[in-house]
């Protein structure tokens, strides 16, 4: 892998992380079409996912940095406050609105946690990079993005989740797993159902990110530095390309949302579906033919 691909792959990454159209999907279809990595071995995968594991980070850095402030209110709203705040039917004081925003949070991230570890096998095997997987994740999850867009009441803010209405976005957070399924898309789709206006839904959305992607690259990022084929100058800029581009494309994202639908990222995922399903057929044509 060469820099300048590496500073590519990371501006995908940190443009398509924080928009409901599947990082893993863009990052693994421009990896394969920069011919930088190679799925169909159990170690090449694993590199693959790896490499992603990493430059993750940097988009975590974006959304840390530019979510400092909401992180300070939150963690001080935790430490003066217990679980019991979610189930209060209004709270007092904007720490107690604070602190149950970061309950929330907790709450939300308790799936994604558990069913990360138990299936991290398989998530991390070749199985969840195959193209088709991806075209049947861009398809469903541009769907729910429309059932949310076309359904949802969009009248409430974060603080009005209610915590199983939290525990439904965490869960759906689940999904994302699967490369094409997008984290941000399924999460923002699934606040949206639950009644949320756009930009509360998208917002909840990122925030709810960083604790699954801080536990997930901790964790991989020992073994994912020994395993990468990338050199170490690459995967630096790749992930301070994917910081920069993820900081720009969430402020861009959530004045989006205050005045427009999601319906634009529906018909996006369709085409680049349409794509993955054009490239899966010219596949299939040169099996053919070298047979």
């Amino acid at each position: 892998m060469l820099t300048y691909q590496a500073i590519v792959l990371g501006i995908v990454q940190g443009l398509t992380e924080f928009i409901p159209v599947s990082s893993t999907a863009h990052l693994t279809l421009a990896g394969r079409l920069m011919g930088v990595i190679n799925l169909d071995t159990p170690e090449g995968s694993r590199e693959w996912t790896a490499f992603m594991a990493v430059i993750q980070m940097g988009t975590l850095l974006a959304a840390v940095g530019y979510f400092r402030p909401e992180i300070i209110h939150i963690v001080g709203g935790l430490a003066g406050t217990s679980p019991a705040v979610l189930f209060k039917a209004g709270t007092s004081g904007s720490n107690e609105n604070w602190g149950r925003l970061g309950w929330l949070l907790i709450t939300a991230s308790v799936p994604i946690c558990i069913v990360g570890f138990v299936f991290r096998n398989q998530i991390e095997s070749n199985l969840t990079k195959r193209p088709l997987v991806i075209f049947w994740a861009l398809l469903g999850v541009a769907a729910l993005l429309a059932i949310g867009e076309a359904t949802g009441n969009k009248a409430r803010g974060i603080l009005g989740l209610s915590v199983a209405e939290a525990m439904a976005i965490g869960s759906a957070q689940v999904f994302a797993l699967v490369p094409g399924a997008s984290r941000s898309g399924l999460t923002i789709a699934t606040g949206l159902v639950c009644g949320l206006n756009r930009e509360a839904a998208a917002r909840f959305s990122f925030l709810l990110m960083m604790p699954a992607v801080g536990a997930s690259g901790l964790f991989k990022l020992p073994g994912a530095i020994r395993s990468m084929n990338a050199g170490m100058t690459q995967v630096l800029a790749a992930a301070l390309a994917a910081g920069v581009a993820g900081y720009l494309t969430i402020g861009a994202m959530l004045g989006y949302l205050q005045n427009h639908t999601v319906y634009g990222f529906v018909i996006y995922r369709l085409v680049v579906g349409g794509v993955v399903l054009g490239l899966l057929g010219s596949r299939r044509r040169k099996l053919d033919g070298a047979s």
